[in-house]
């Protein structure tokens, strides 16, 4: 342990030794950290805003230290699971204690992360997906696991299978070994393993106790986690402490028997005087004032006790007033009371912020702003988080509405120059007004920009905001959702319109509704924005694109085609609307027009091997079979081990005959991914070309194991069970066939065959011939069936046809 103080380290001494009240909870928690073997594993403090749980929580650690505890902590700034373990870990290495394994395998994960976020060769993925869940994606389809998760659900099995078989050879060229594919593929498991495998290490020499403050922030991403670390096998000596206001609810699973519940209420009556005589408020009119305005709830008191009396000032009570008034009646230095005010206006606090406050505020009569900052960080509302320092929230809340009320036009003109101070700070870090998605101090400086933007100027600040979440839907739907949290916090959200509320309602719903599948609300949402006129082209062309892609979904073909048409009218350089009015035109048989769109892509992005694929894909809807396979050819010489395009190209060779060569391909593409039902399927329907038909029966009935949806499938192993007499059975399968899809026009013809030789006993020749014609000619695309269909889905795959 280091031997010397910080100044930090100092102050929370002095707040540990102003600590009044608790003597209930204090004397439970030390009980526990005494008992052998212990008892209670975790302690949640739970009660509302300002009630005191983080001042507890840091004197349970000031206790635990005592007792000769090595104390981590984190709070809603580390956002998931990784940020936390990441966090805690640099904790325990500041005092020497380096948790090596996890932390190599930490820094190693990042740093594949980021090469791949920055790997021009990566697959091109769906709007708005992470790379991270992309990775999910690849390693669970690519398992043939249930796609399970609202990450996907509104993803199509054909663009399912397509992602992830491109996201998997990607992955298998890229990565080193079998433990970056682990790593990679169960990033929380492996290093939670990693972490509490190190830290037991750690634990035989010292007891450990692990803090978690505001964790109704970060509840969605860590509960299920939290209720996971019995399978990390941590040892009996460590403890958790988790503050939040949310209760525990039922799912808290085995842990509630190990939880010890600490509900924190105001101050008694005791408490509360005990309170006051720490701070020397002696005056008893301004003790019985502070006790009745605050109504005992501690962060208040603590706030108006804060200003020390001095000269020995008599105290009158104000026949009616603010809270804010009252705490700065007792901040005599004006300059200090202005900056108190001004403090609360950033949603982060530092130096430089502060600075450029009162230079606005203050102008050339701004002090040094060292003397003001150092004293604004000692009050007791204010706490250091990370990059700076935060008002507490409730004593924010009533500043922020104190400097509107006193003079609405100077608020907004504050909140206009910390806009600009953002802005400015983002064109310093990022040249040319680039957009870094995935870049946290951009995406930082980008809330920060939009959340000061919208308080100074509504108007211009609404629009700004839907712009952006409307670019965030392509890039980053995590931060889409992080800049509606920011538009409803409770400063901005009173400021909006009726109508603009609404809006923000229905951009919470949507983004609920996209990880859910409903589209009818994703319609709602999307129908409004592309309702706003006053909307930037790029925007409102993003607006079209996700409203056309929501009407696919939901099979309204000529919807979506108009959508997608305004879409790239408003923004011709968004690949992503060709690419998605591609495929609506496929799945219209429009294959002209699709084959322009695909043109275009290919065109302005060379690269992209998944494009080559799909315009190839046209061409055989064509019939034109010599370009058809330059363009695999050209997918394939990209990406090598594109299962996708070797099994698409295998049906160009069966469509010309040639079906050693498809053979050879579907061979290859079965050595990469023996998972790929669309192979298995081509593979049984070239056997049944050359009258193998128990070794295509073999490969279709495969197929079926891994698809029992799968209609082409179907109609193949019909044919094929026609062909050796099997009438019945061939009948079951042509008709389930039709079942899953009516269009089928190669599974109608067979059945009329079949039918029509009723009275023989067995197929004649001339009805085995006439199930096997149309050999040369491409299958139509296929409608899904209804087990294949996710909430408003992509075509199933026709074989490995589809469209």
């Amino acid at each position: 342990m280091a031997l010397g103080q910080d100044w930090s380290q100092i102050i929370h001494q002095s707040e540990n030794e102003r600590f009044v009240g608790r003597e209930q909870e204090l004397t439970l928690f030390l009980e526990e950290l005494r008992r052998v073997p212990p008892r209670t594993l975790i302690f949640y403090l739970t009660g509302q805003a300002g009630v005191g749980k983080t001042t507890l929580l840091r004197r349970f650690q000031a206790m635990a230290r005592e007792l000769g505890f090595l104390v981590a902590e984190c709070d809603e700034r580390q956002r998931d699971v990784l940020a936390v373990l990441g966090h805690l870990a640099a904790q325990f290495d500041q005092h020497g204690l380096r948790l090596k394994a996890f932390e190599d395998r930490h820094r190693l994960y990042y740093q594949r992360l980021h090469e791949i976020e920055n790997d021009p060769q990566a697959p091109r993925g769906q709007g708005g997906l992470s790379v991270r869940m992309l990775l999910r994606l690849a390693f669970v389809a690519g398992e043939m696991l249930p796609v399970v998760g609202p990450a996907f659900s509104y993803l199509s099995l054909e663009e399912v299978e397509e992602l992830a078989s491109e996201w998997g050879r990607y992955l298998l060229r890229k990565l080193g070994n079998r433990e970056e594919i682990e790593l990679l593929r169960e990033p929380e498991h492996v290093l939670s393993q990693l972490f509490f495998a190190d830290l037991n290490r750690i634990a035989e020499r010292w007891p450990v106790l692990l803090c978690l403050d505001n964790l109704e922030a970060t509840r969605p991403a860590l509960f299920w986690w939290l209720l996971r670390l019995p399978e990390y096998r941590p040892s009996g000596r460590i403890r958790l402490v988790l503050a939040g206001r949310d209760p525990l609810d039922n799912e808290w699973g085995v842990l509630r028997g190990v939880t010890r519940v600490i509900r924190l209420d105001v101050f008694t009556e005791e408490e509360a005087e005990a309170f006051l005589d720490l701070y020397h408020v002696r005056d008893p009119l301004r003790r019985q004032e502070i006790i009745e305005v605050s109504g005992r709830l501690p962060v208040l008191m603590s706030w108006l006790a804060a200003p020390r009396e001095s000269g020995g000032a008599s105290y009158a009570v104000l026949p009616a007033g603010d809270m804010v008034e009252r705490f700065l009646r007792w901040v005599h230095d004006p300059v200090l009371r202005e900056a108190a005010l001004l403090g609360a206006l950033p949603r982060v606090l530092n130096r430089d912020v502060l600075a450029c406050l009162l230079r606005c505020a203050l102008g050339e009569q701004a002090p040094h702003v060292e003397r003001v900052f150092s004293w604004l960080i000692a009050l007791p509302f204010v706490s250091e988080r990370g990059e700076g320092w935060r008002y507490h929230s409730v004593v924010r809340r009533m500043m922020l509405e104190y400097l509107r009320r006193r003079s609405p036009v100077g608020y907004r003109e504050l909140q206009g120059c910390l806009a600009t101070f953002y802005r400015q700070q983002l064109e310093a870090l990022y040249a040319d007004g680039q957009e870094h998605w995935q870049a946290a101090r951009w995406q930082e400086g980008t809330l920060n920009t939009l959340y000061h933007g919208l308080l100074a100027d509504l108007h211009s600040g609404w629009n700004a905001l839907l712009s952006c979440f409307m670019q965030a839907l392509y890039q980053d739907r995590r931060f889409a959702a992080r800049l509606v949290e920011m538009a409803a916090l409770e400063e901005v959200r009173r400021t909006l319109e009726r109508e603009q509320r609404e809006l923000l309602e229905l951009m919470q719903a949507g983004l609920r509704a996209m990880e859910e599948g409903d589209w009818a609300t994703g319609l709602r949402l999307f129908d409004r924005l592309c309702q706003i006129a006053e909307l930037p082209p790029r925007a409102r062309a993003a607006a079209f694109f996700f409203r056309g892609r929501v009407q696919r979904y939901r099979q309204a073909y000529t919807e979506a085609l108009v959508d997608l048409s305004q879409a790239i009218a408003l923004d011709e350089t968004n690949l992503w609307a060709f690419v998605e009015r591609s495929r609506v035109l496929r799945r219209l048989r429009r294959y002209s027009e699709a084959l322009e769109d695909l043109t275009r892509v290919v065109t302005l992005n060379p690269l992209d091997a998944r494009s080559w694929a799909s315009r190839g894909q046209v061409y055989t809807r064509l019939g034109r079979y010599e370009e058809a396979l330059q363009d695999f050819e050209r997918a394939l010489a990209l990406d090598e081990g594109y299962v996708w395009a070797l099994v698409h190209r295998a049906e160009v060779c069966r469509l010309r005959g040639a079906y050693e060569q498809a053979l050879a391909d579907l061979e290859r593409a079965l050595a990469i991914s023996p998972h790929e039902a669309r192979a298995w399927g081509e593979r049984g329907e070239v056997c049944r070309l050359l009258g193998h038909y128990e070794e295509a029966l073999t490969c279709l009935a495969q197929a079926l194991a891994l698809r029992p949806d799968y209609a082409w499938a179907l109609v193949c192993r019909g044919q094929v069970l026609a062909a050796l007499g099997r009438r019945e059975e061939a009948l079951t399968d042509l008709e389930r066939a039709l079942a899953l899809d009516a269009t089928l026009e190669q599974a109608a013809q067979a059945r009329a065959a079949l039918l029509a030789g009723e009275e023989a006993p067995a197929i004649s020749a001339p009805v085995t011939q006439r199930l096997d014609t149309a050999r040369t000619q491409p299958l139509p695309p296929l409608e899904e069936g209804p087990q294949t269909r996710s909430s408003g889905g992509e075509e199933a795959p026709g074989g490995p046809s589809s469209g």
